[in-house]
């Protein structure tokens, strides 16, 4: 809200926009902490000190010192709140039973929601273990079993159970037999790290049951308690929508309208994803906006009192907001919505950079992590981008009195039309602004740019308007008049359906989406600072069609900057070969001085697009943006399956594969065949005796197999590289066993400082027999952590080898010059919580007069 009177841009700009100063502070603090991991009794006692110093200034009349002094409180403020809701759980909370690996357990829980039904995923070739039929829900844990006895536990974690499970309704109690894990750090450089995005959630376990059966249903809550009023009514709204919109859009319908996307198909996903219309799927501001906009409508119509109608919109908004579960877009949406429509009650005008910043503060308070949450930041960016060019855009729509004259002489079409095209052209602009403003983020946290999104969100506005709209009376009418229902349902569904044709047309388009390396982050911050100062300074405030060509090239030599950086890293003089961690699966990064890049081999058993992503970000972490060859061992799923999208976001000169890859091909081969066809990616045969890379330095040569191959399966003609890098020797056997590793043991001996162990350490790959052959120095096993590998490790490390798994150290780095090989692990020790192996006691970590215990 306003506080003084004056033009909006003058020198009382900061006293204007109190909150604003507030946001920063409490931004700044949560910041350091995060950066920085400030102990909690130095951020209280900084705050404490700058309570006293404020009080004092106060008193002695210096306002200003007094003002910055209350700053600084804030900002401690903001890192103390931070640092507890980041590190402090209860010592009884159920994170600290959950070992990484999972383990078993019984638990007892109250539903939190209506258990969500997930239908079976589509048949994938490339994943060799679709996911069946699930269900999904949040519960809160109040107890697990220790013996023959319940312990006290609380904490929130999901469920994810195998089957369809029916008849519980939040509030109920619930006895739950399955397998408690724990949230992992991310296993490779550059990776997305659900771990702290779980743990911002304060939400770092999650319960895998088997069967629905392993679910008993206790006690059921009474229905008349509030506090389960909003999730059952959330769950009444997601079961009109199963009622009246057809199966085929429901997972289209429930994302749009409360913000679930679990129905949906991951092409689905996708489309939305490359097209830069992902927000579409997530509860924003835009949802709000057409809820009010109904009852602006139904105002002007004069249908009720206008102060009757502003108070709906401020209940309904509410709702909406705690039925959706509050996500940080919506509640800022709606925190603007309800500044606004008490400004109107009270007849003063609400200054948008001070609401906004209000919402801000209110998101922060509730969870300073949402601060390092992308869909948070887009939210905020794009309303600040529209507060800023709001004024510039009006002013350019001011006539003179001629043209003024001109404009009113014409007929009545003729001025509806013109309106129409000077809307447009608007939210044309309003939209390239966005884009523009927004794209930097983009590019840092997705690697991704999607220029059709400009006017793609343009044409996209009346379908989603309109089903929306549809969408909304469909669930809240459609019980009380089904026949409105079925109408509304039916509209709501042609709607959804023109939204997605336009969307997955869109996504086939020329140039509709490029993948690229992306900003670092220095270059991220000081592009949005340098932006922000300068939009600040009213003379430098240039119409938009000079603004925007100003803020392309500050964006072109950002990506310049980093580009050169990148190439600094690239161009190293030391080759370095990382063997991710894919889970069950292999993919090795070969970099050598001379600026080649190559794969040796792209797959896990389980998600391809997961995969894909965290080989991805990797080499774009590295600077990569084109692999000079990827080399596919052999002809099974987790060697291959992440390589049809890897082509889709980088350039791959060829592919090299054995000459049997292709000889019996199933139905993911001939997916990966395809896509290197459409890829226009050269397939190249290689046997024993090729050399594929040759330098003054290093060279890389084929030790298996034949061009006629051996009998027996896919791991038994597995391609094998020796790959010799100065006075190093790495050697690569893919998955071989069998007549293969028989032929390959036939061989010369070799003197290897690091192998792969064979198919993932498999005892059937002989490793005794294995290491006495090539006589390693380190063995790296790149595999999931659900195979007991103990027996293997004991039998390399009786031979005095130093074993590296990926599961346990994540991502292992060699780094090879003339001085030698040096061998770094991602994870130095695998991150984990202190465990109270369901005790009820306190831990050594336990502050036992708060109760409260650090999670490391």
């Amino acid at each position: 809200m306003t506080s003084l009177p004056g033009p909006a841009l003058d020198g009382t700009h900061a006293i204007r926009h109190p909150l604003a100063g507030v946001f920063i502070a409490l931004a700044s603090g949560i910041a350091a902490d995060h950066l920085f991991d400030v102990p909690l009794p130095i951020w209280c006692g900084a705050l404490g000190l700058a309570c006293l110093g404020w009080s004092l200034l106060f008193w002695l009349g210096r306002v200003r010192a007094s003002g910055f002094v209350l700053w600084l409180a804030l900002l401690a403020m903001g890192g103390s709140w931070h640092h507890f809701q980041w590190n402090y759980f209860r010592y009884d909370n159920i994170v600290f039973c959950a070992a990484p690996n999972g383990s078993p357990v019984r638990l007892q829980a109250v539903a939190l929601e209506v258990p969500r039904l997930i239908p079976a995923a589509r048949f994938d070739p490339l994943s060799p273990f679709p996911r069946g039929e699930q269900t999904r829900m949040n519960v809160a844990v109040t107890g697990i079993a220790a013996g023959t006895s319940w312990k006290p536990a609380s904490g929130k974690t999901r469920l994810f159970i195998g089957g369809t499970l029916t008849g519980v309704r939040p509030g109920d109690r619930l006895t739950v037999n399955g397998s408690l894990q724990g949230s992992s750090q991310p296993g490779n450089p550059g990776e997305f790290s659900f771990y702290d995005h779980r743990r911002g959630q304060r939400s770092m376990a999650r319960v895998s049951v088997p069967l629905v059966e392993c679910v008993t249903v206790g006690q059921s809550s009474s229905r008349w308690n509030p506090r389960w009023w909003l999730p059952r009514f959330r769950g009444q709204l997601a079961a009109n929508l199963r009622r009246f919109v057809g199966s085929e859009n429901l997972g289209l319908a429930t994302a749009l309208l409360l913000g679930q996307r679990d129905l949906l198909e991951r092409s689905q996903v996708n489309a939305f994803f490359v097209t830069g219309t992902i927000h579409l799927l997530a509860i924003s501001g835009l949802h709000v906006g057409i809820l009010a906009s109904i009852f602006v409508w139904a105002a002007r119509c004069r249908v009720l009192p206008d102060r009757t109608m502003i108070w709906t919109v401020i209940l309904l908004a509410i709702t909406y907001a705690l039925i959706t579960v509050a996500r940080a877009p919506i509640l800022r949406a709606a925190v603007l919505l309800e500044i606004f429509c008490l400004g109107w009650l009270i007849r003063r005008q609400a200054a948008p950079l001070n609401s906004l910043a209000a919402a801000g503060t209110l998101v922060l308070c509730i969870n300073p992590s949402q601060l390092f949450n992308a869909g948070a930041q887009l939210s905020f960016l794009a309303v600040a981008s529209l507060v800023w060019s709001a004024p510039w855009l009006r002013r350019d729509k001011s006539l003179d009195p001629l043209q003024r004259l001109i404009v009113n002489s014409r007929s009545h079409w003729q001025q509806k039309l013109s309106a129409w095209g000077r809307g447009i052209k608007e939210m044309l602009v309003l939209s390239l602004i966005i884009w523009t403003v927004t794209l930097p983020l983009v590019m840092y946290r997705f690697n991704i740019v999607s220029p059709w999104a400009i006017v793609l969100n343009l044409v996209l506005w009346v379908p989603l308007c309109l089903a929306l709209l549809s969408g909304f009376l469909t669930m809240l009418l459609g019980p009380l008049v089904p026949a409105l229902g079925e109408l509304g349902g039916r509209f709501c569904e042609y709607n959804l359906n023109l939204l997605q044709t336009c969307v997955v047309a869109a996504a086939d388009l020329p140039a509709s989406h490029f993948w690229v390396a992306g900003l670092g982050t220095v270059a991220v911050i000081v592009f949005y600072f340098t932006l922000a100062l300068v939009a600040s300074y009213k003379p430098a405030r240039p119409y938009w069609w000079v603004w925007l060509p100003l803020t392309f090239s500050g964006l072109a030599l950002s990506v310049w900057g980093h580009q050169q950086l990148s190439n600094e890293v690239t161009g190293e003089t030391t080759a370095r070969f990382t063997f991710l961690s894919v889970g069950h699966g292999t993919c090795v990064v070969c970099e050598f001085p001379n600026r080649r890049t190559f794969l040796y081999d792209a797959g896990c058993l389980g998600s391809p697009q997961r995969c894909a992503n965290s080989v991805s970000r990797f080499l774009w972490a590295r600077g990569i943006r084109k692999l000079d060859k990827v080399v596919l061992s052999h002809a099974d799923a987790d060697h291959y399956n992440a390589l049809p999208a890897l082509a889709r976001r980088f350039s791959i000169a060829e592919v090299c594969v054995s000459p049997v890859m292709f000889e019996n091909p199933d139905w993911g081969v001939e997916q990966l065949h395809e896509a290197c066809v459409a890829a226009k990616i050269t397939l190249r045969e290689i046997q024993v005796g090729d050399i594929l890379f040759q330098t003054d330095r290093s060279v890389v040569r084929v030790l298996h197999p034949s061009r006629e191959g051996v009998p027996g399966s896919d791991n038994a003609n597995s391609i094998v590289l020796r790959i010799d890098s100065d006075d190093v020797r790495l050697l690569l056997p893919g998955d071989i066993e069998g007549a293969g590793l028989e032929s390959l043991l036939s061989q010369q001996p070799l003197d290897c400082d690091l192998v792969l162990a064979p198919h993932h350490g498999s005892l059937g790959s002989r490793p005794r027999e294995f290491v006495k052959w090539c006589t390693p120095e380190w063995v790296v096993i790149s595999g999931g952590s659900h195979r007991n590998i103990d027996k293997v490790c004991g039998v390399y490390q009786e031979n005095g080898l130093r074993v590296l798994h990926t599961a346990r150290h994540g991502a292992v780095s060699v780094s090879v010059d003339a001085r030698g090989m040096s061998v770094e692990s991602w994870w130095a020790e695998p991150a984990r919580p202190t465990n109270f192996q369901h005790s009820a006691q306190p831990n050594p970590q336990t502050d036992k007069n708060s109760g409260f215990a650090h999670v490391p």
